[in-house]
């Protein structure tokens, strides 16, 4: 790289030799058990074969790498150099991923029971007395080893809660969303502004400081939301919401903040003037997500999450995913997931019930 005058940075790591066996419970040294650690290829070669007579007498912790396919002669060699057939041995498969898999046994058994657990690589083989330490160090959290499907979003509570209790989460796209020009309202004169989506306010407020205007020209004006989760988020940004409201529940007068395809079907009795606000357009690409049949549960946490899924995921993988546990924050979002199909659906009411309500569905085994 440096004799090409190629630019580069070494980014330091962790090795899998280690962080592998820790997400298993095992410390790769310790006091009671091992002062020092060796890490092999189990790979050898006939220019560089392995020294088994110096590796069996090795005290400390061995960890071999790519070694699941050399187990026979692994265990073989250090029985035949003296290694006690009691030896504790480990093998982590898939090591800190949600379909992490651990076997745990004996040099004399270790074959057997990874025969019997369908143990295959990538895996790690640990032999020595940490392995002991397994079930004392190895977590317990409520969604160990799920792997939940949600939209991506930069900062976002709920992919937060649900990894901290353990979960995996992959994800899928909300598609893009294009903005649209619109008339503002006088807001000279008192109103009421409906605001169905957190994103189109945004965006009108945008609209309004290209003319001027900022949040004191609201002043004379009630906010309302449609749900609780807008009204909070509103106020996390310094909006204060008079009220919580249904759209069913609309004055004639009320102008609405939302989305094109969410206010597609509200209609005025007073025709002669549009106080629908469309600030934007949610557009959903088509996408396609890896390992459908993977999945614990789906979380969704907005009507747009609900259309991403629905009219962005390819038709095969929709069809997979409707077969598993989705979990929305509101009763509207579960029966849209309820009417295109979802065969289980729950609203878990808050994010404060998020991972309760989600591992009553899908308990651990």
């Amino acid at each position: 790289m440096r004799e090409h005058r190629v630019e580069f940075e070494i980014v330091p790591g962790l090795t899998s030799a280690i962080t592998g066996l820790a997400a298993a419970g095992i410390p790769i040294t310790h006091r009671d058990y091992a002062s020092s650690f060796h890490i092999l290829t189990a790979h050898q070669t006939r220019s560089q074969p392995l020294n088994w007579d110096s590796i069996a007498q090795m005290e400390g912790t061995l960890v071999f790498l790519m070694g699941v396919g050399e187990l026979h002669t692994i265990v073989t060699e250090l029985l035949k150099r003296g290694k006690a057939a009691t030896t504790p041995v480990a093998i982590i498969q898939w090591a800190t991923q949600w379909r992490q898999n651990t076997g745990i046994g004996t040099l004399l058994d270790i074959e057997a029971i990874v025969k019997r657990q369908h143990l295959g690589s990538p895996a790690l083989i640990v032999i020595g007395g940490v392995v002991n330490l397994s079930q004392q160090l190895s977590s317990h959290r409520a969604l160990e080893r799920k792997h939940i499907l949600m939209p991506f979003s930069k900062h976002t509570q709920t992919h937060d809660l649900l990894a901290d209790a353990g979960a995996s989460i992959d994800f899928f796209n909300l598609g893009d969303q294009q903005s649209r020009d619109v008339e503002l309202p006088d807001f000279n004169q008192s109103g009421r502004l409906v605001i169905t989506n957190l994103r189109a306010f945004e965006y009108l407020q945008q609209q309004m400081m290209q003319v001027g205007l900022d949040q004191r020209a609201l002043s004379g004006w009630q906010l309302l939301a449609t749900n609780n989760l807008i009204k909070e988020r509103l106020q996390q940004r310094g909006v204060l919401i008079d009220h919580v409201i249904d759209l069913a529940n609309l004055n004639a007068t009320d102008w609405v903040v939302g989305e094109q395809n969410d206010l597609s079907t509200l209609s005025f009795d007073d025709s002669n003037v549009d106080r629908k606000l469309i600030t934007y357009t949610d557009v959903f690409k088509r996408q396609s997500i890896s390992a459908p049949d993977t999945f614990d549960a789906v979380v969704v946490t907005s009507k747009r999450a609900c259309l991403a899924l629905v009219h962005g995921l390819e038709s095969d993988q929709l069809k997979q995913i409707k077969t598993v546990p989705a979990f929305t924050l509101g009763d509207k979002l579960a029966t849209f997931l309820s009417d295109n199909g979802f065969q289980s659906v729950t609203n878990v009411g808050s994010l404060a019930q998020m991972v309760s309500r989600v591992k009553e569905v899908i308990k651990n085994d």
